[in-house]
């Protein structure tokens, strides 16, 4: 259902965000926590992504320490986010929304990964830069527009505390990105 409801949200459809059913509070934290498995669907996508460009004979660091960093990244952010954004839920006084929130924000970043790996078809394919950088930034806009979406949606939010959460997950990416890096 997350899936779908991010798939639908991505089209500009926002009652996607509320096909992710709300029954009582055990259920809703359940339903959230059931919704990490997008991050496993996810892991295949990012290691194409981080690696796409490090196909070759001169491969910089065949012990997989770099590797290992970049994944420790991946997974410090996405949990790191799920727990300061229920932080910032608790602050703009939306709290109970926060379940909803983090199963479409959870399923949004499996879309946002394929949005990425579509961007890179044209330059893979051989089709000249321009080509190539407009797909890029084209996938990177949609992704910030999407989850921008979702947060507003999912959350109740106005556009500018939306954009705050935004900002707030890709600092935080950031940041860990920096600190994992060698």
């Amino acid at each position: 259902m997350g899936l779908r409801a991010a798939l639908l949200l991505a089209r500009g459809r926002p009652e996607g965000a509320f096909l992710i059913s709300m029954e009582g509070p055990a259920a809703q934290f359940a339903r959230a926590r059931h919704s990490f498995i997008a991050m496993l669907f996810c892991v295949p996508l990012f290691l194409v992504v981080q690696n796409m460009g490090k196909i070759g004979p001169d491969v910089p660091d065949p012990s997989g320490i770099t590797a290992a960093r970049e994944f420790a990244s991946f997974i410090l952010a996405w949990l790191g986010y799920a727990v300061l954004s229920y932080r910032l839920a608790g602050t703009f006084g939306c709290t109970p929304d926060w379940p909803r929130f983090i199963v479409l924000w959870n399923w949004c970043n499996f879309v946002q990964y394929l949005l990425i790996l579509g961007a890179m078809v044209p330059s893979l394919a051989g089709a000249p830069a321009i080509i190539g950088q407009t797909a890029g930034i084209v996938a990177i806009g949609w992704s910030v527009w999407l989850q921008w979406s979702a947060t507003r949606i999912a959350l109740n939010l106005r556009g500018g505390q939306a954009a705050l959460m935004v900002a707030a997950d890709m600092t935080l990416g950031m940041v860990v990105l920096k600190l994992t890096a060698g």
